[in-house]
């Protein structure tokens, strides 16, 4: 209840300030919509900000979302939109890469969702937050046209160290909870793979 509140507070200091309000309150505004459950809501404050020449790719990523959540799961042409201009910021937006699968699957089009989450699989130089996301959309769309299912484990970089070094620990504690166990799993299937043919290594067991 606080926090609708304080939400409907700074809904109504932002629309009352005669500049138009920061982008960082409208940002915090779509940001809390969305954990609240309020897609429409937090569609229009994002809108806000991406009418403005700040605008960032994951200001249209996030619009993109929450228009999508906003009409239960379509990718609608305005969505669409949204999600084309992400990914013309930034080619390697992951959200914009997933929403984008996900209107070429609802469109008829599983083979080109496949190849484009593929695609942007193969491109990764390291294990990043949102790909497995990425992979699990890619298996879900697997099923549908008879390709094998991936794994983490084929897009990690491969190392012959037995453990993770310093910059997998760092990128590893800014990762969420979901991608930080897809990237500890991965770690372990590619250790486990190496020991497979190098059973001898006695610092991998």
């Amino acid at each position: 209840a606080q926090i609708a509140e304080l939400t409907s507070q700074l809904n109504e200091r932002l629309l009352s300030d005669p500049e138009g309000g920061p982008t960082e309150g409208w940002m915090l505004l779509g940001q809390t919509y969305a954990r609240m459950g309020r897609f429409s809501d937090a569609a229009t404050a994002f809108q806000v900000v991406a009418e403005r020449p700040e605008a960032t790719s994951v200001v249209f990523s996030m619009l993109g979302e929450a228009l999508i959540l906003s009409d239960q799961g379509v990718v609608t042409p305005r969505a669409e939109a949204a999600i084309d201009q992400a990914i013309s910021l930034d080619p390697e937006n992951p959200a914009g890469t997933y929403y984008k699968a996900v209107a070429l699957s609802q469109k008829g089009e599983p083979a080109a969702a496949y190849e484009l989450l593929l695609g942007r699989l193969d491109a990764a130089a390291q294990i990043y937050p949102g790909m497995q996301s990425l992979v699990a959309e890619a298996n879900r769309i697997a099923e549908q046209i008879g390709k094998e299912p991936i794994s983490m484990a084929r897009f990690a970089p491969a190392s012959n160290a037995p453990g993770p070094t310093e910059a997998d620990v760092q990128n590893a504690q800014e990762m969420s909870e979901e991608d930080r166990q897809a990237f500890i799993l991965s770690m372990v299937e590619r250790l486990a793979t190496r020991l497979a043919s190098e059973p001898a290594d006695l610092d991998g067991w």
